[in-house]
């Protein structure tokens, strides 16, 4: 399994950029993450690999405990 970088995008969110995303390039970590009650909040194509999709969500330290949850 590729290692996922935590890379935080701010998004505009009306007049603030309040929301941070978590980009998901894995489709099996994103169908873990749906599967336990998380939204995907954007999805665009991988720019390395044109014919994939990267999965956003709303980052926060749940998000974050799910996924060292999936790693193990």
């Amino acid at each position: 399994l590729k290692r996922q970088s935590r890379q935080i995008i701010p998004i505009k969110g009306g007049k603030k950029m309040k929301k941070k995303l978590f980009p998901c390039f894995s489709l099996a970590l994103a169908r873990f993450l749906t599967d336990n009650h998380f939204q995907i909040v954007k999805i665009s194509p991988n720019r390395d690999r044109p014919w994939m999709n990267v999965f956003y969500f709303e980052d926060s330290d749940n998000l974050q405990l799910y996924i060292s949850k999936f790693k193990k």
